[in-house]
């Protein structure tokens, strides 16, 4: 492969994530919370998204690099069918983005499943994180029924965001006590819960892959940061 310069996306995310969290922290006993806690989620999920894809396409690399020196040795002087496609994998996992994607990649690569049952963390954290950052990032309005509704045929307006939105509410309600989704967004507690779980989400990933794995310095960071205080700052 053609020499490259990498730079950690994830690392840099983290330090933004860190300056947000200090602002977030002095607003402790406050209200209106949405201006800081809001690019917080987003940032965490792009955070995990990251780190998880550094860990994947990095493993890729080296697969791809033994590969060469396996052929080298043999006289092999042209790229054999095993490079090229782990090259356009390579492609595809820098490439394409998105946490489902990169589940069925993790499951596919390091046999590793992102959405197994786990007792070090809580696997719908990480799922309520990702369905937040796609209605967040791209500046959805959140609607929520002041009554659970159904309609007949599920695709009633309200009905929709209800499905979508359920599981958050379920799990924002028992972290917060508060009586729906909006109220439970203000809370302080929401981006500390995510981030905390995010670690120990991601310690548990890493704990499973190969020894090999570069580890990287975004979650060297983020095992070390704790939420609201500083770190790099």
């Amino acid at each position: 492969m053609t020499a490259y310069i990498v730079l950690e996306t994830a690392d840099s995310l983290l330090y933004s994530y860190e300056l947000l969290a200090l602002r977030h922290r002095k607003n402790e006993h406050g209200k209106h919370n949405y201006n800081t806690t809001f690019p917080l989620l987003i940032l965490n999920a792009s955070i995990v998204e990251g780190i998880l894809r550094y860990w994947l396409a990095n493993s890729i690399k080296e697969t791809i690099d033994d590969l060469i020196k396996q052929g080298t040795a043999a006289g092999q002087n042209e790229k054999n069918i095993a490079e090229l496609l782990l090259e356009e994998y390579l492609i595809e996992v820098e490439g394409n983005g998105g946490f489902e994607k990169l589940k069925a990649q993790y499951s596919f690569f390091f046999k590793v499943p992102l959405d197994a049952k786990s007792t070090a963390y809580n696997p719908d954290a990480i799922r309520a994180l990702f369905t937040l950052r796609n209605v967040l990032a791209h500046g959805t309005v959140l609607v929520a029924p002041k009554v659970p509704v159904s309609s007949p045929s599920k695709r009633d307006y309200v009905d929709n965001w209800q499905s979508k939105l359920q599981m958050v509410t379920i799990l924002l309600k028992q972290l917060t006590d508060a009586k729906d989704i909006f109220q439970a967004l203000d809370d302080y507690k929401v981006p500390l819960h995510f981030f905390e779980q995010s670690k120990l989400f991601l310690k548990e990933v890493q704990s499973k892959l190969p020894k090999s794995t570069k580890v990287g310095k975004a979650h060297e960071a983020m095992q070390a940061l704790n939420f609201g205080f500083r770190h790099r700052c």
